[in-house]
């Protein structure tokens, strides 16, 4: 009796676990792009063009990126990315960068930190070469509108 009170008290703690984890892993990636390649990003990203020149661009409108994030899946490279309203009442300065190597990110973290940007999210992913590429998104903090 012990034993089967026991089990059913183990299984529900997993099923709650694992109803948990999913609804974590639900939320973490709600706002996100989905996975694309390179090409397929581009593209997306030309959704938020103006369609006359004399229009500001959806970034202009008040939004930004806010994360940027690299895997390798499927024998490619994919990213995707996170975006956002910009807090009203700045200038939306940001700088994002996908598929750095080592070096090149520790340059721009330099150089933009050097700038008065702040790194805001990164993260990496390992190439099946074993080299690991850098995704980050920096935004300047306190740029009042003129």
């Amino acid at each position: 009796m012990k034993t089967r009170i026991f089990l059913m008290l183990a299984t529900g703690v997993v099923v709650i676990a694992g109803l948990l984890g999913y609804l974590y892993y639900e939320d973490a990636n709600r706002d996100f792009s989905p996975w694309m390649t390179v090409q397929e990003l581009t593209a997306f990203l030309k959704k938020f063009e103006p369609a006359r020149p004399t229009e500001p661009d959806f970034w202009k409108k008040g939004h930004w990126i806010t994360a940027a994030e690299g895997r390798w899946h499927g024998g490619t490279a994919q990213y995707r990315i996170r975006y956002a309203t910009a807090p009203v009442g700045k200038e939306y300065v940001w700088r994002w960068f996908l598929d750095q190597d080592q070096e090149s990110f520790g340059k721009k973290l330099k150089e933009l930190g050097d700038d008065g940007f702040v790194l805001t999210y990164h993260n990496s992913f390992k190439r099946p070469d074993g080299t690991l590429r850098y995704q980050g998104v920096w935004h300047k903090p306190d740029v009042k509108k003129p």
